[in-house]
């Protein structure tokens, strides 16, 4: 943050920070160089944006266009169209709560795949069988499509987080298409939500009336999202697996958390990201951390879901890791529930 700072000042200090940067290198302790790079995206209040979230998504988006032109460059929004490059349009929250008001959000879904053959080399020949699905929301807002993870923090920020998870919930039990799915139902909550001192017997109650197994019904929770308070983890899920429910760690990382949750608690999933797969076949460090995980999640029957498959590569990265649970684009696409799917009730 740059007060009173205008485009050429933060030029400046950008281009400057990128010169430094440029000759620092750090020596690893098996003797390797690790040099640093930056990539920096730049944002001008009132010229670019009146906001202070409407400067960070500029800001945000500019950092991306940056990293795509290369290592060690910085961006600046066009002028006459500093919105052209967002990835995620900006929505305003009454814009935003009144669509919710006037209908629940639109449910879509991804299939989950077994895969019966691993070491099969083409695509085509794969031997799959679902074994279930995520399900996601979505709200038409500004004539564009939002998922749940880009407005969350509107939802979160008006303590309206825990209804809308139950109202999510409660669309995915009333479906037809997840009624008369066999699988399992992979459904994301917010940490905020697993405060609720009713919401699992809520949920279990309305799975029963839905005459859905408890059994099939997944609560997934972020790595991240789990490291507020650990104690209140522990009864969470001790509670969610006495009521029938599983549970799910979603976006797992490198970092030693993910050993702690797997030590700690009663874990049912683990969902890895194909692309950090796919850095095992290229940088050892990676592969050590990639296998422990992968051998510790087999020894407690913890199962891993290869997620965000996006190509040939990553699917072969992830056979490669002896993964045979699989979800991503290249496998199937997000499909949308049908409005009229939904049971009345």
């Amino acid at each position: 943050i740059l007060p009173e700072a205008g485009e050429k000042e933060a030029h400046r200090v950008a281009s400057r920070l990128l010169t430094r940067l440029r000759t620092l290198s750090i020596k690893t302790p098996d003797g390797h160089t690790v040099n640093a790079s930056l990539s920096i995206g730049i944002a001008i209040g009132l010229t670019h944006a009146d906001s202070a979230r409407g400067l960070f998504a500029i800001a945000d988006s500019q950092m991306y266009r940056a990293k795509l032109a290369g290592k060690n460059q910085l961006s600046l929004p066009d002028p006459d169209a500093p919105l052209a490059d967002l990835v995620t349009p900006l929505v305003e929250e009454n814009a935003l709560f009144d669509a919710l008001n006037e209908q629940p959000p639109q449910l879509f879904y991804q299939s989950i795949f077994a895969i019966q053959d691993a070491i099969t080399e083409r695509l085509e020949d794969l031997l799959m069988q679902r074994i279930g699905m995520e399900l996601f929301a979505q709200v038409y807002v500004g004539q564009h499509w939002l998922m749940a993870q880009e407005f969350m923090s509107m939802i979160e920020r008006r303590g309206e987080v825990e209804s809308f998870d139950r109202v999510v919930i409660a669309e995915v039990l009333r479906s037809k298409t997840t009624n008369q799915c066999d699988g399992l139902l992979f459904v994301h909550i917010s940490p905020r939500t697993v405060r609720a001192p009713t919401f699992l017997q809520d949920m279990a109650d309305l799975a029963d009336s839905a005459g859905i197994a408890r059994s099939r019904l997944v609560f997934e929770l972020n790595e991240r999202e789990s490291l507020a308070d650990l104690n209140l983890l522990d009864r969470f899920i001790e509670s969610l697996h006495g009521f029938g429910f599983k549970f799910a760690i979603d976006n797992a990382s490198s970092g030693h958390w993910i050993f702690q949750h797997l030590r700690r608690y009663a874990v049912n999933y683990v969902k890895i990201d194909a692309d950090w797969l796919a850095n095992r076949e290229r940088i050892t460090r990676d592969r050590a951390f990639i296998d422990s995980v992968l051998g510790l999640a087999r020894a407690l029957s913890v199962t891993v879901i290869a997620t965000k498959i996006e190509t040939p590569e990553h699917l072969a990265a992830v056979r490669a890791a002896g993964i045979t649970w699989v979800q991503g684009h290249l496998l199937a696409e997000k499909l949308p529930l049908p409005r009229d799917d939904v049971a009345a009730g």
